[in-house]
């Protein structure tokens, strides 16, 4: 390839990973879950292969610990949650009648905070002392400097972090489109279904996801020793308290959406055009 023809070629990509438009944001989002998506099978097959026959020797007991961890953390934050929220960008402004995404470069940050925040959380293997490996819910004192020491669980927790404020980012954009940029006639009781599941979806995501990060934040500051946040008699009952305040609406933000989009299809299927009976 010619000089002159790589540099078109490196702005087009250029143009796609900082584009606004609502399809190609939905399209990179979608990508990134899909890669998640299979390298947290990867650590799935690998558990499986461990567990297959009594006494296997595949991977030691704290790799499986760290594989456990990050396929679990890695479905939640990095693939079904966020390709929910890739269905609405894609569908929503089309379904509402929006020419775009309600603040679109929102958006694009959120896309790629969720792609990097995976990232970062992926680069635990690389430390001495591997990956995070306190489960995906990171109970404490699992998760705290005694149980889980190394950068390995630092890194997954500021991956969390990252990951997700792109989804409070995606879901506030979903919830602007939806009460902002209607179509003139389109009112909230003439939404499709699946925008509805989307809505109902993002609001939840933008009340409580902000608690998971205020969450990891006070964990990390723990671990630090800067402020024993959690580091006593009711800590570990406090800890979850606030993550299950995020944890129970994100099972319905992976849940919905796909609900709306099957209840969509049923809907349309069955609507039959008028036929005129021949004479």
């Amino acid at each position: 390839m010619s000089a002159a023809a790589a540099v078109p070629a490196r702005a087009g990509l250029l143009s796609i990973a900082a584009s606004t438009d609502h399809k190609r944001l939905a399209l990179i989002a979608t990508t990134s879950a899909f890669v998640f998506f299979v390298i947290s099978g990867l650590y799935a097959l690998t558990m499986r292969t461990q567990l297959a026959r009594p006494g296997a020797h595949v991977v030691s007991t704290g790799t499986y610990d760290e594989l456990f961890t990050m396929h679990g953390s890695g479905m939640v934050f990095l693939v079904v949650t966020p390709f929910a929220l890739a269905l609405g960008v894609y569908l929503v402004p089309l379904q509402v009648g929006a020419a775009e995404l309600a603040w679109p470069r929102l958006v694009l940050s959120g896309v790629w905070l969720i792609t990097g925040g995976g990232l970062i959380m992926q680069l635990g293997w690389l430390t001495a002392q591997g990956a995070a490996r306190a489960g995906w819910t990171a109970y404490y004192p699992l998760s705290g400097s005694s149980g889980s020491p190394g950068v390995g669980m630092d890194f997954w927790i500021m991956g969390v972090i990252a990951a997700t404020l792109g989804a409070i980012a995606l879901a506030a954009s979903l919830v602007g489109t939806i009460l902002l940029l209607r179509a003139p006639g389109m009112t909230m009781l003439r939404l499709p279904v699946f925008t509805w599941s989307v809505f109902v979806s993002a609001l939840m995501v933008v009340m409580s996801f902000p608690v998971l990060v205020v969450t990891m934040a006070l964990l990390e500051l723990d671990r630090q020793g800067i402020w024993r946040v959690f580091d006593g008699p009711h800590g570990a009952l406090a800890y979850q308290n606030l993550f299950w305040f995020y944890g129970h609406p994100a099972v319905y933000v992976m849940f919905f959406p796909f609900v709306g989009a099957v209840a969509e299809v049923v809907a349309t299927s069955s609507r039959r055009p008028f036929v005129r009976a021949s004479t």
